[in-house]
């Protein structure tokens, strides 16, 4: 299986083309370093300088980290494409010489190659999948972390089938860093239940009570990715932003 990602298909986009493209009308003004009590400038948990209030200084930090990676994150989200239209032409092939072996020799042969080359294309897709989402996922842990709100995020707009942005990203990620350890496990534990739940619902699976059972015992990344995106990418960044958003606006509300 080969997939040519060397070519970046983006520039990395500017901090100023990203608000106004994702209308982050927080970070319009701008925002000016703190000093402390004690006179000293006010620095992140991780040790950058604090710029404005907690949201503008989350929000800003959030910006600026997505732009980094968003070149990698546009070639991932083309792999996942290529990779599933590859599985694709792989199984019609694969029916197609299915059909004719009767003993054909060179026919059987293809017929393994195939079966590989479409479990490759699985893999592959999962993996691009997974990492989009354990990347987004790590980006929004941060951006919550610096608004400093214990709230929790599941029913901050907008919402897919009753599920945060954020809650369904931390969801699909805790299934690419776990799935083996779910496949292993007879019956979910309370804290895989949690992600368990939200996949479920975004997939439009139905669930026992206690989860017993569930078939999200494998990579669910590609198909999760499609529910959030609907297989374009700026739909998933302005999902993204537009989750930010509104969890920036509720932390102020309650300044």
């Amino acid at each position: 299986m080969r997939i040519a990602i060397q070519k970046i298909p983006m520039n990395t986009p500017s901090y100023e083309d990203t608000i106004a493209a994702y209308n982050l009308g927080i970070l319009k003004p701008g925002g000016d370093l703190q000093v402390s009590a004690t006179g000293d400038l006010q620095l992140t948990p991780d040790g950058d300088l604090k710029l404005g209030s907690n949201e503008f200084n989350a929000m800003s930090r959030l910006v600026r980290r997505w732009c980094f990676n968003a070149p990698t994150l546009s070639v991932l989200f083309d792999a996942v494409a290529h990779t599933q239209e590859q599985k694709q032409r792989y199984e019609a092939e694969k029916n197609s010489t299915a059909s004719v072996l009767f003993g054909d020799t060179q026919a059987i042969q293809k017929l393994h190659r195939l079966t590989d080359e479409i479990g490759a294309s699985e893999f592959g897709c999962a993996a691009y999948a997974g990492t989009i989402l354990v990347v987004l996922g790590n980006l929004l842990a941060r951006f919550k972390n610096d608004l400093g709100t214990k709230d929790d995020w599941k029913q901050v707009a907008p919402l897919i089938e009753g599920y945060s942005v954020g809650a369904i990203i931390e969801a699909a990620a805790n299934n690419f860093r776990h799935h083996d350890e779910w496949a292993r496990a007879e019956m979910p534990t309370p804290q895989q239940l949690k992600s368990i739940s939200v996949i479920a619902a975004i997939l439009k699976v139905k669930l026992t009570q206690n989860g017993k059972r569930h078939p999200f015992r494998q990579n669910v990344c590609p198909d999760v990715l499609m529910a959030l995106s609907e297989n374009n990418f700026e739909q998933l960044n302005h999902n993204v932003f537009a989750f930010a958003t509104s969890m920036a606006k509720l932390d102020s509300c309650k300044e």
